[in-house]
């Protein structure tokens, strides 16, 4: 709706958003002030448009001054809005809906503040902090999608909202000043306040750090220091993180359904010795590799269990992998993150596969 306004009005997308968490149909209000009859209306703790965020091509990083930006990490979780005006708490999603029926805690922790800051709402590994420890991003999909949240669920999936941006003081519109003014701003007005925390600036001198960084699975989001925060300027740079590999053995294939590209692959490291599962990963390779690998399957099957063939585990794999994150319900404890498999290892024995230690190490960010 707030897309097809600003088509058919000669107004910007952004002032309606601004607006529209203050209007309710007809929208007499906010027709009158796009068709010029009336003053802009009021919207006491409104949604504002966030800064973009967008991936830049390897040619433009490679030709960017890295001396006048900050990096930060791009934390797994929801962007959200934090909005404390006028006595009115609200919690936006990145899209603009209020969510904060969904995350009364995050609400009610807002008390004493006033302002209008940009965040991404997670699960806590515990309900201590500031600082917060970041609990499994999948836990927090338990919380969203909902009309109300259960008390039993609120102490089971506790969140926190970690910040880095302030956009708005109180009545003052900061968005204006550097990024180095309003994170000053930022850092004064949360210091020690409960389920809220702070982004941290992560150290790097040109273009070897950031590779550095990149290497180590972190996917650093760059910031022009003396930048404004415009959503319709210039954007942030996310640099994805350089893919994280293992050596893997195939465990099994299933056959892809209706709506699946393909088949999926179990994979599994060693276990003091014995192979144990992390994940189920696709294979993109060229169709004459995935037709031999088909084939081995086939030669190599030890049980059917539905669609499913489980093989001998003698094959290894490369598996490039986002993250690594903990499955309890897994034999390994742990579980690859969109992992696929990217090269088939024919002439290397069983085991020349990784062993859990070497996810173990990825995990804690020191590999």
């Amino acid at each position: 709706v707030r897309t097809a306004l600003a088509a058919a009005f000669p107004a910007d997308l952004g002032a309606i958003e601004e607006v529209w968490h203050g209007q309710t149909p007809p929208y007499g209000p906010l027709l009158a002030w796009l068709e010029g009859r009336a003053p802009r209306p009021e919207a006491p703790a409104g949604f504002r448009p966030l800064m973009p965020v967008r991936a830049p091509d390897e040619t433009a990083l490679a030709g960017l001054d890295l001396s006048g930006y900050r990096a930060e990490r791009q934390w797994p979780g929801r962007r959200v809005q934090v909005v404390a005006e006028a006595g009115r708490h609200r919690l936006y999603s990145g899209s603009g809906d209020d969510i904060s029926i969904l995350f009364p805690e995050i609400a009610a922790a807002m008390e004493g503040l006033d302002g209008v800051f940009d965040g991404v709402l997670m699960a806590a590994a515990d309900p201590d902090g500031p600082p917060c420890r970041p609990g499994p991003p999948e836990a927090l999909e338990r919380r969203l999608g909902r009309k109300t949240v259960p008390r039993r669920l609120l102490a089971e999936v506790p969140v926190f909202v970690r910040l880095f941006d302030m956009l708005f003081d109180g009545g003052e519109d900061m968005r204006a000043l550097p990024l180095r003014q309003r994170r000053a701003r930022l850092e004064a007005r949360i210091a020690g306040r409960p389920r809220f925390d702070l982004s941290p600036r992560l150290a790097f001198e040109g273009p070897d750090a950031l590779d550095a960084l990149r290497r180590q699975g972190v996917s650093p989001v760059l910031k022009p220091v003396d930048g404004p925060y415009r959503p319709g300027g210039p954007p942030w740079l996310v640099v994805g993180a350089a893919p994280r590999t293992v050596r893997a053995l195939l465990l099994a294939a299933r056959p892809g359904g209706v709506r699946e590209a393909g088949p999926s692959y179990s994979v599994g490291v060693l276990r003091d010795g014995a192979p144990a599962a992390v994940g189920d990963a696709p294979c993109r390779l060229a169709a004459g590799e995935r037709e031999r690998l088909d084939r081995w399957v086939r030669k190599y099957t030890t049980g059917r269990y539905g669609p499913v063939r489980a093989v001998e585990p003698a094959l290894v794999l490369e598996v490039a992998f986002d993250e690594v994150r903990p499955a309890p319900r897994r034999k390994a404890g742990l579980a690859l993150e969109r992992p696929e498999i990217t090269r088939i290892l024919w002439d290397l024995p069983p085991d020349a596969a990784d062993d859990l230690e070497r996810l173990t190490v990825n995990r804690t960010g020191q590999a």
